[in-house]
C-alpha cells in the first residue's frame, strides 16, 4: 500500500501483489498442512538445499497464448 500512496503502483499493481500474497500463503498452507510427518517436512527443509521461495510459488502462471 506504501508503493500505491507514493505513485509506484497503480491499482491494478496493486490488485496484482494482493492476488500473488494470496497465492502465496496458499502454498504454503498446502505444505504445512500435508499431514501428520513432522519429520518429513523437518528433513525437507533441513536438506541444505536452496529454502523453497514462497512468494515465487504464488506467481500466477501466465496464459499462453
Amino acid at each position: 500500500m506504501d508503493r500505491f500512496r507514493v505513485g509506484e503502483l497503480d491499482a491494478f499493481e496493486v490488485d496484482e501483489v494482493i492476488f500473488q500474497y494470496s497465492r502465496a500463503a496458499k502454498e504454503l498452507w498446502k505444505f504445512c498442512n500435508l499431514g501428520g510427518d513432522v519429520e518429513f517436512k523437518a528433513s525437507w527443509i533441513g536438506d541444505g538445499d536452496a529454502p523453497t521461495d514462497w512468494w515465487e510459488r504464488g506467481t500466477p502462471r501466465r496464459r499462453r497464448s
